[in-house]
């Protein structure tokens, strides 16, 4: 479809009554989970100058800025190994192991679970080691004894590499992705190598956004592998999203009138790291650690991009969050997720000649009813990316005898990247996560 049509493809869409009903539906369930989008405001700037002076280690603070996984955890005292990963398609991935903690170290006889932890679009593995201390989830989980497995999507930093020399990141085939073959070959790979590694056929899997939308992908389409994951965790799981980004929608909706140029235009690459560069100034991670930019500027982007939760904020990590998001990834699982926003529904790419890859019209939907491994379903009921609606959706999608739990936070303000920064995350998220592995619960 030709790009020139997409103003007047955008006005028909504020029209249209799918979008009406959207709004309508939305309307219902904002009167119980109200979308709360506020400025930082008075009181949430003395706390954070606050925390800025309850810093226990002013120099850690600085110390952790710009370094890698492995480097971030070495210099919290932490042992790491990097494996490197060749998927079926010839993707070379970052994996960073956890093998023991120095509050579990190895112990002759015991055999520690291995747990994969997976993150969102336009993030990467740092995701899981934002919190202070051993409270973020990698780090708990090894000190409670649990094998961790942090993986990186093809494509970030940790993962740039291919068995092709000639598939660089300058070459756009390197970048005709999205997050199906993430799911498709990437998990699978790292999969059989923690089996390789540990010898265990089965793994806890833990994924936030775009990491639950792979597995769903997986479990789908390769069914033999629900067997390998003894329980998953599904934090704000990005599968439906008929009322994601409502206001954008629009725009979002005429998807299939600018996905070619859109994709032309960025080379297949969406450099990530440009935005807060472009809002914040150079070395974003570094500005915004200095005080008077997280109580200001990049604490209200924060918010603006999110939604409010200024009760769980770490204001002093906003800085280290940028190292996190947004990193590169490629244009076209950007379009895909645009796609699921459309259609309001869980199905393949839509290239707009289906019929020789599909042999239909449309694209082939992700069949949910071949999951069986047991999963738990983690949401926030101020998630303006994943609207409590499109949880719902998703777990009615979901075999019952398949999902085991869903929960919502017990938290009011809690938003999309709370699951990985908020400040009580591994009270109101992590413990229950531990609990269940521990336990061995369903597997």
């Amino acid at each position: 479809m030709r790009p020139t049509l997409l103003p007047l493809q955008v006005l028909l869409s504020i029209f249209a009554p799918t979008l009406r009903q959207r709004f309508e539906e939305n309307a219902i369930w904002e009167k119980e989970y109200p979308e709360i989008s506020r400025a930082i405001s008075p009181n949430d700037r003395r706390e954070c100058h606050q925390q800025f002076k309850d810093l226990k280690d002013p120099q850690l603070h600085w110390d952790l800025i710009g370094l890698t996984i492995d480097q971030r955890l070495i210099r919290l005292g932490y042992p790491v190994e990097r494996i490197n990963v060749t998927t079926e398609d010839g993707y070379i991935l970052g994996l960073y192991r956890i093998p023991f903690s120095p509050k579990s170290p190895i112990v002759e006889g015991i055999v520690k679970k291995a747990v994969i932890l997976y993150h969102g679009l336009m993030a990467n593995g740092l995701s899981f080691l934002l919190q202070d201390g051993s409270r973020n989830l990698a780090m708990l989980l090894a000190d409670s004894g649990f094998d961790v497995y942090i993986a990186n999507a093809r494509g970030n930093s940790y993962s740039e590499g291919h068995v092709n020399p000639d598939m660089t990141l300058d070459n756009w085939e390197y970048w005709d992705f999205s997050f199906h073959e993430v799911g498709i070959f990437d998990l699978p790979a790292i999969i059989e190598t923690v089996t390789d590694i540990t010898k265990q056929e089965s793994m806890y899997y833990v994924g936030h956004s775009m990491g639950s939308t792979t597995l769903a992908v997986l479990l789908s389409e390769r069914p033999e592998y629900n067997r390998r994951i003894a329980t998953a965790f599904l934090l704000a799981p990005a599968i439906f999203l008929g009322h994601s980004w409502l206001y954008a929608q629009p725009f979002i909706k005429s998807v299939n009138y600018y996905q070619y140029t859109f994709n032309n235009f960025f080379a297949g690459r969406l450099e990530g790291e440009i935005l807060p560069e472009l809002l914040v100034g150079s070395v974003p991670a570094t500005r915004c650690s200095i005080e008077e930019y997280a109580c200001g500027i990049c604490s209200n982007l924060f918010f603006r991009q999110f939604g409010y939760d200024g009760p769980q904020i770490n204001y002093t990590k906003i800085g280290q969050f940028l190292e996190v998001y947004p990193v590169t990834s490629s244009s076209k699982a950007m379009l895909h997720f645009f796609q699921l926003i459309k259609t309001n529904k869980f199905c393949q790419y839509d290239d707009g000649f289906n019929e020789p890859r599909y042999s239909q019209r449309s694209p082939s939907c992700y069949n949910l009813e071949n999951i069986f491994s047991p999963l738990l379903i983690f949401w926030g009921s101020n998630d303006s990316t994943v609207k409590p609606q499109d949880v719902a959706k998703t777990v009615s999608h979901i075999p019952k005898t398949a999902l085991k739990e869903n929960i919502k936070v017990d938290s009011k303000y809690f938003i999309h990247m709370d699951f990985v920064f908020a400040k009580d995350a591994d009270i109101l998220v992590y413990k229950r996560i531990v609990d269940v592995m521990l336990n061995a619960t369903y597997g």
